[in-house]
């Protein structure tokens, strides 16, 4: 068992009666872990996915520890024995690969001997390599699906978010620089089985974040159009208890692009026992984890009097409103990239952008910190820190103890622009205790 403890209590421990009792309960949750009922051991996975692909790519993004199988060593093991051991905890399968005669028998025959069993996404033309697997009637039909609730009463789903089962993220005045993305496209029908996911119906989400319906007029109309014709809820994540063992088959789309995806079926494959390789305690945060977290960003047209423009973002008092929306329209948020910690604006043209954020440093003895700034850039950039020009940012800058106006101007190169800033002390390490904040909802936009 490994605990991490982040609270200062031996440095209070002789006289905070709190920290005592705060180390007592660890040290007895610590070693109450031993007498705990505890799973069979995390083992590699077997999975039933063909190299390469999609799916198998889907796993590598997740780190999970797999081993590939095919159908025919599948098959061939089933046929040699009864599995009286299970070679491995779980097993992960394309719908598709187990259309090979035999093959959805002998993982069925896994399942029973003591095997978990997870299926992934079906389209309607293996409902009968389904219903092979399962040994009834099984329907695949088209139900695109943004929105689901889970029943945490089943262990699989134990820690999926909701934020993770609401695929809106572009919503309506949304300065964020997203898409909304379905999390499944087909829904299952198996009679007798456990529906442990399922769609939310009957409102007005699609209409107005995907489709784009947002006049004022036809709002209230559209929640109650959504709320009379609202469609039967659709199950997407099914299970049953198959002999001594389980068969989960999951909708849940495999998206590469998504993180939400890959938060669901990384919280399920460790409900199902699964290991990964994650490097948690081996890997160290760098610029992915400490850049500024997210900027907001607006062009500057040819139309636009650019000096106009940089005169009011480098005001020492320049001010956003919590709506995004300044002197020159309303702003985009871009937010970094958690693998190396830079913003991404997409179709920058030749056209200089502003990007702001409000840089807080705590209230402490030091009025003033010197530090300087990683930019990680391939355009031309000035950077502005409360209304003054900072002529080289990489050597030298100096933050005050408060707020911080912080403008970057990058110079679009016709293209995709990726730019990455990050704030180091004098002697190299990050500032980890900055915070970083995208409007000031108490003062009056400019």
């Amino acid at each position: 068992m490994f605990l991490a403890n982040q609270l200062e209590i031996m440095a209070h421990l002789d006289r905070v009666p709190q920290a005592c009792l705060l180390l007592r309960n660890l040290l007895a949750y610590a070693g109450r872990a031993e007498e705990a009922v505890v799973p069979a051991a995390m083992r590699t996975a077997g999975a039933l996915v063909s190299p390469g692909g999609t799916a198998a790519a889907f796993l590598d993004r997740l780190r999970l520890r797999y081993k590939v199988l095919d159908a025919a060593a599948v098959i061939g093991e089933a046929a040699e024995r009864e599995f009286p051991e299970q070679s491995f905890g779980l097993l992960v399968a394309e719908a598709r690969l187990l259309g090979s005669p035999g093959a959805a028998e002998a993982v069925k025959r896994y399942a029973e001997a003591g095997g978990h069993v997870l299926v992934l996404p079906a389209d309607s033309s293996q409902q009968d390599t389904l219903a092979r697997l399962l040994g009834r009637p099984v329907r695949v039909e088209p139900h695109e699906a943004y929105h689901l609730a889970a029943d945490y009463s089943h262990d699989a789903v134990r820690g999926f978010s909701p934020v993770d089962l609401f695929g809106f993220d572009k919503v309506f005045l949304s300065p964020r620089d997203v898409v909304n993305r379905p999390l499944a496209s087909d829904q299952l029908e198996v009679p007798g089985m456990a529906d442990v996911c399922v769609s939310i119906e009957g409102t007005a989400w699609k209409d107005y974040f995907v489709n784009g319906y947002t006049s004022e007029y036809s709002r209230l109309a559209l929640v109650e159009i959504n709320r009379r014709n609202a469609r039967r809820p659709g199950a997407f994540l099914v299970g049953e208890r198959i002999g001594a063992g389980s068969i989960l088959c999951s909708q849940l789309l495999t998206d590469l692009d998504s993180d939400k995806a890959q938060r669901l079926y990384t919280r399920l494959l460790a409900n199902l026992g699964s290991a990964f390789d994650d490097r948690l305690l081996e890997s160290e945060k760098d610029d992915g984890a400490w850049a500024v977290e997210a900027v907001m960003a607006l062009p500057c047209p040819p139309y636009v009097d650019y000096e106009a423009m940089k005169t009011y973002y480098t005001d020492p008092e320049y001010s956003l409103n919590n709506l995004g929306e300044g002197l020159y329209g309303w702003m985009q948020k871009k937010e970094r990239r958690s693998e190396d910690g830079k913003m991404r604006i997409a179709h920058a043209a030749n056209e200089p952008w502003f990007l702001s954020c409000f840089v807080q440093v705590p209230e402490g003895a030091e009025s003033y910190r010197k530090g300087y700034m990683r930019i990680r850039s391939e355009t031309p950039y000035d950077i502005y820190l409360n209304g003054e020009f900072v002529p080289e940012p990489e050597l030298e800058l100096v933050l005050k103890s408060g707020l911080n106006r912080l403008i970057a101007i990058v110079h679009g190169n016709g293209g995709n622009m990726d730019f990455g800033m990050v704030f180091l002390h004098e002697h190299g390490s990050y500032m980890k205790d900055l915070e970083y904040r995208m409007t000031l909802d108490e003062v009056e936009p400019k």
